[in-house]
């Protein structure tokens, strides 16, 4: 909990990728009204917007079984839900719940595209 508002749990992180690396992050996805993921560089700051840098309860597409997987990579590897590096190597990440009963933390792993 980082203070404001109590309903909120966040997961915040950091990235390093090389190219052809992608961060895949998989969770169970709690009942809440909101929940999103943002892409950040190294000062919290959210990468360019006209970018796909984020993804909400509203926009991600889950697994059959209920279940979130997040892509994170240079370019669209064509499963789960992609997050543009927008060129970035380095930087930090940011998964929230907000009004969940309980705060599943994801499991991640980096992967080589070209091997996947």
């Amino acid at each position: 909990k980082a203070g404001g508002d109590p309903e909120i749990f966040y997961a915040h992180g950091y990235w390093t990728l090389k190219p052809g690396e992608a961060w895949v992050i998989e969770t169970e996805v709690p009942e809440c009204p909101y929940w999103n993921f943002q892409l950040d560089n190294w000062w919290m700051e959210s990468l360019d917007w006209e970018r796909k840098i984020t993804i909400n309860k509203h926009s991600a597409t889950l697994n059959d079984d209920g279940t979130l997987t997040i892509v994170v990579a240079e370019r669209d590897p064509g499963w789960g839900n992609w997050i543009d590096t927008c060129g970035h190597e380095t930087g930090t990440a940011l998964l929230r719940w907000l009004g969940a009963e309980h705060h599943p933390l994801p499991t991640c792993r980096v992967i080589d595209l070209e091997a996947s």
